[in-house]
């Protein structure tokens, strides 16, 4: 079931942004946002304390209430924002031979002021760390399984940030057309030198 509805959500995904041409800037629309499962704890702890303080009428709860809400509020804006703005300039990638993970370079550029801290870059299942400067740019380095040769295309790539306290998660979805070539798992080996030898005999 799990299976069936990211199948369905990321073919929804497709459907709604396109085939993404490089370089492309992230911008409101394209960025998605939730509660982590320690969001989720933690406003069900918040709820319990504003029950708790508005039963008792004690004000120091309910003061320590909504200044935990100011904090979660300001979390969620300031894990949107370490998205919104950045601008994927360029992605390359190595040929590689089966078996041998292929390394795919995705060029991030932040042209504001603001860091951009904690941004995890993953393609198949392979998540990355990666932390663009003020006005600076950054490459991530993701590696992929190849497990079969022929032309492995990169179709979708994800950008998350849960920072600053992983209470939220915003993410966004890049949907590229490029393609790996994936060459023959190589036999063995054999030294150059042991080669003219022999046919020399």
């Amino acid at each position: 079931m799990r299976s069936f509805m990211q199948r369905r959500m990321a073919a929804w995904f497709r459907r709604r942004q396109g085939v993404d041409q490089l370089p492309i800037t992230l911008q409101r629309r394209r960025l998605y946002i939730l509660p982590t499962r320690t969001g989720i704890a933690f406003g069900a702890l918040l709820f319990l304390m504003l029950v708790a303080g508005l039963n008792y009428a004690n004000s120091i709860a309910l003061l320590m209430t909504f200044l935990l809400i100011g904090v979660a509020l300001v979390a969620m804006h300031a894990a949107h924002r370490n998205l919104l703005g950045l601008t994927v300039t360029e992605l390359s990638a190595q040929d590689s031979f089966a078996g041998q993970a292929a390394t795919v370079q995705l060029r991030l550029t932040n042209a504001t002021a603001q860091a951009r801290v904690a941004l995890e870059i993953s393609l198949s299942g392979n998540p990355a760390l990666c932390s663009v400067p003020a006005n600076g740019e950054a490459i991530a380095a993701l590696q992929v399984a190849t497990p079969r040769r022929g032309l492995m295309p990169v179709e979708r790539v994800k950008i998350a940030s849960s920072w600053p306290f992983g209470l939220f998660r915003a993410w966004t979805w890049l949907h590229l057309t490029h393609v790996i070539t994936v060459y023959p798992r190589p036999a063995g080996q054999r030294r150059w030198g042991a080669a003219r030898q022999r046919r020399g005999r």
